[in-house]
């Protein structure tokens, strides 16, 4: 777990600065330079091409992960192996293409109707989807190769194009409309840019050659395992990505703008467990090939601990700078709307994390099929709750959906794995460190403010972080956080003492 741990702190220099540049879109660029309606139509469309994308994949960014060692050898396997998990998204590519070439009027006139979704935003949904799902093969493959910083920096680099194209827009220098195209190409040269990085640091390139080491029994291993990776794919983006997609359908793109900023800032949460959940995916498979249940329980605690004592922190910082944040951005009073949200979805995501690996550890495990079992009845509880909870609560209808069928899933996860292989990531620390959460965030309700906006963004969260960071430490919960921070204070220390 040391190796992950190292590994994400590493990635996390890449992530953390594009969160920085997130907020810096969410809060300034985002509401200054687009109508609210305008950022809940692109992320409409961002949101549409990601529930898109396990139907492209098949299944296959999870083949990349489970059947990577079996393939470890020269680099003409590698490079067939590589080859073959392209595959499927030029099948499924061109079979979404004719699709929506046969039935694009019909979804012209269901999202004009009065949910004004334009018809530049409706075709851009497919090319990009088509894109992502080999930039995705390629992110996926690179972490096989023990590399997730650059691919964690290309994949943000939306972050990037985004408002540069909402700032050229905002001055005049082009249409609307325009944004759409701009991102189908960014999308498309991304997919060259991961495939000459692949190339650059392991010396594989393309070839047809795959069919060498792709016996019938292995190859019907793939495809079993991928039929139910894709499913369990469906379902977990229609459990995390649908709510976006349904407040647009069922509310409007002016409430889905608002949403989308609110569960951009909660998202933020779920940094840590992204980066370690990359990297950590290869090795609980390798465990699992050699049965080693005492290194997967290793890896089970010490990610429980470690990824809610990492996401809790962070959540407090927002919360201690939620009100100022909206105070100070613009149109900041209708986007307060969705403060909320923000607290109900950062509770579904810390619960999450709290679970530990417990996706990554039963998706890899002899009984994945009960892993698609449990996300196909995540996906349809989260669908159903928010058909009933969007008319009534409108997006906090939304995020009270995720937040009860995320529980409810993390709940059968944790039971079927502690029953099954007699693993569980449950410690007292965890108790200690969801109690030290409760009463900074009780601590922050009641806390007296500054005179100044400015002072509130900055004081509060500072000392909020401060005094979290001086607990954690004290209560020595997790010796991979403490040995992290003594290794950054070493650091510091031999800066200073040139």
């Amino acid at each position: 777990m040391g190796v992950v741990i190292r590994q994400g702190a590493k990635s996390s220099v890449v992530s953390y600065f594009s969160i920085i540049l997130g907020f810096v879109n969410t809060i300034i660029i985002y509401p200054l330079t687009l109508e609210i309606e305008q950022l809940g139509e692109i992320q409409f469309v961002l949101q549409s091409a990601i529930l898109i994308l396990p139907f492209l994949l098949f299944g296959f960014s999870s083949v990349s992960s489970k059947f990577f060692s079996k393939y470890n050898g020269s680099n003409k396997e590698v490079s067939g192996f590589l080859t073959f998990l392209y595959i499927p998204p030029i099948l499924t590519g061109f079979s979404l293409i004719v699709l929506y070439y046969l039935f694009h009027e019909s979804i012209f006139d269901f999202f004009n109707t009065d949910k004004e979704v334009s018809k530049e935003a409706l075709n851009a949904i497919p090319l990009i989807a088509i894109f992502m799902s080999f930039s995705s093969i390629s992110s996926s493959f690179s972490a096989n190769l023990k590399r997730i910083a650059i691919p964690n920096f290309l994949n943000n680099l939306i972050k990037i194009i985004l408002p540069i194209l909402c700032l050229g827009y905002y001055f005049k220098l082009f249409d609307f409309s325009i944004i759409y195209l701009v991102l189908v190409l960014f999308y498309l040269i991304l997919i060259v840019i991961f495939f000459l990085y692949i190339k650059s640091i392991s010396k594989i390139s393309l070839n047809t050659k795959f069919t060498r080491s792709l016996n019938k029994p292995r190859l019907l291993g793939m495809l079993k395992f991928a039929s139910f990776g894709v499913l369990a794919s469906i379902g977990s983006q229609v459990a995390t990505r649908i709510d976006s997609v349904m407040v647009t359908t069922l509310k409007s793109t002016y409430d889905n703008g608002i949403y989308s900023v609110a569960m951009f800032i909660s998202n933020t949460v779920m940094v840590p467990l992204t980066l370690v959940a990359a990297i950590a995916t290869p090795l609980i498979a390798s465990h699992w090939q050699s049965k080693n249940m005492d290194e997967l329980n290793i890896i089970y605690r010490k990610s429980s601990i470690n990824l809610f004592v990492l996401g809790l922190g962070v959540f407090l910082v927002i919360w201690a700078a939620i009100d100022p944040l909206f105070a100070m951005m613009p149109r900041g009073s209708e986007f307060k709307a969705g403060k909320m949200v923000i607290l109900i979805l950062g509770v579904a995501k810390l619960l999450d994390m709290a679970s530990g690996l417990n996706s990554q550890i039963l998706s890899m495990s002899p009984k994945y099929v009960v892993f698609f079992y449990f996300v196909l009845g995540l996906s349809f509880l989260n669908v159903f709750l928010n058909i009933k909870l969007i008319p009534l609560f409108g997006i906090n209808g939304a995020a009270i959906s995720t937040l009860i069928s995320l529980s409810a899933f993390n709940l059968l996860k944790y039971f079927y794995v502690k029953y099954k292989y007699n693993l569980d990531p449950i410690t007292l620390d965890l108790f200690k460190v969801g109690v030290l959460g409760v009463m900074i965030f009780i601590m922050l309700e009641y806390s007296p403010k500054f005179g100044s906006e400015l002072m509130n963004l900055f004081i509060p969260p500072a000392l909020t972080l401060g005094l979290y960071v001086f607990a954690i430490l004290k209560m020595n919960v997790s010796e991979d956080v403490n040995l992290i921070f003594n290794n950054i204070l070493k650091k510091v220390y031999s800066l200073f003492g040139r």
